[in-house]
């Protein structure tokens, strides 16, 4: 659930996102190896935009088949650039964290916080 800029919230369902993107959630990871993610400072393949990387991850339904079987011109020699770019976007969900949230005072962390990011700010 997301809002847009007029604040008007917005549910990203399956649906939605397959009439917005024209793509399958399960392929967005798949579309941004292929054309980077300047939000994330992750280069795509220069060459492939957003048009190019829709067109090859509907035609062929993820980015092994793409590598495998395509012979767009622009991947020949950035195979790794884009296998790279997949495991870097991927959101790790199976991190081991020994800590709860509620283990933490966050009013201290918060009385405290302009300290901390003065400290980083600096250093």
């Amino acid at each position: 659930v997301l809002s847009d800029k007029k604040g008007k919230v917005i549910t990203y369902t399956k649906e939605y996102f397959e009439e917005i993107w024209g793509i399958e959630p399960y392929l967005y990871l798949d579309y941004l190896s292929l054309k980077g993610d300047p939000s994330d400072n992750v280069f795509g393949v220069k060459g492939i935009g957003k048009k190019t990387a829709l067109k090859l991850v509907e035609q062929y339904k993820c980015l092994e088949n793409i590598l495998q079987n395509s012979d767009n011109k622009y991947l020949k020699g950035n195979e790794e650039l884009v296998k790279k770019n997949k495991e870097f976007l991927r959101i790790n969900c199976d991190l081991k964290v020994k800590y709860k949230l509620v283990d933490f005072d966050s009013v201290k962390i918060l009385s405290n916080s302009n300290d901390i990011l003065t400290s980083l700010k600096y250093s």
